[in-house]
């Protein structure tokens, strides 16, 4: 196994106990998570988590540039809605920045491995979502 291979399953291993760990305990880390303000629904976090765990797992079976450039996508997503979040409920405004930022991180990531196996990773994910298409 490459040192590169190791770093992807790490990560993903992360994003997966990122996501057991929502699953497990979504009041106490939604409580933790909010400090003051008002915890997210236990079935939101408990979504994430199932979402986290999901990614996480199709990480570690498809180690692959598609699967990463797929990974970072949903990240960047989650964060752009946890920004609109944040700015439209500001009751959840800690928790909806905290989620934002580990997505962030979680993109950056996924980014810089998806870099490191290959410069042509995005053209890579199109081309191969193009021959699905047809």
């Amino acid at each position: 196994m490459t040192t590169h291979h190791s770093a992807v399953r790490t990560w993903a291993a992360l994003t997966l106990l990122y996501g057991v760990g929502l699953l497990a305990a979504p009041g106490e880390l939604g409580a933790a998570i909010s400090h003051d303000q008002t915890p997210p629904p236990t079935w939101v976090t408990r979504l994430l988590g199932a979402r986290q765990v999901g990614q996480g797992a199709a990480l570690l079976i498809f180690a692959r540039r598609e699967a990463i450039w797929g990974a970072v996508a949903v990240d960047t997503l989650h964060a752009g809605t946890m920004a609109l979040a944040a700015g439209l409920l500001p009751s959840y405004r800690r928790p909806a920045l905290f989620s934002g930022t580990v997505a962030i991180l979680s993109a950056a990531a996924g980014t810089a491995l998806a870099r490191a196996e290959g410069s042509d990773g995005l053209r890579a994910l199109q081309r191969n979502l193009g021959a699905h298409a047809d």
